[in-house]
């Protein structure tokens, strides 16, 4: 899971005093330029991460479609994902 904190820099003079620089990855980027078999083998990758539990998603309520309405916007105030369930 990813750090529910954001990234720390200790010394912005570095960025403009000694050439640092921090870089992102555009997925969107990622899948339009791979392969077909590496786009297939990234994914099966992922797959197997979250089910041998190295990658997890964090769930801070499931709540019935039927009570969706009164308790959804509560529910989406806490950290995680909130699952709504038939």
């Amino acid at each position: 899971m990813l750090s529910e904190q954001g990234a720390r820099l200790p010394d912005l003079r570095a960025f403009v005093f000694a050439g640092k620089r921090i870089e992102g990855f555009w997925l969107s980027r990622w899948l339009r330029a791979a392969e077909p078999a590496q786009r297939a083998s990234a994914l099966q990758a992922v797959q197997q991460r979250f089910l041998d539990g190295r990658w997890h998603t964090q769930v801070s309520a499931r709540i019935a479609l039927a009570d969706a309405l009164p308790r959804l916007s509560e529910a989406l105030a806490l950290p995680g994902k909130v699952m709504l369930a038939p």
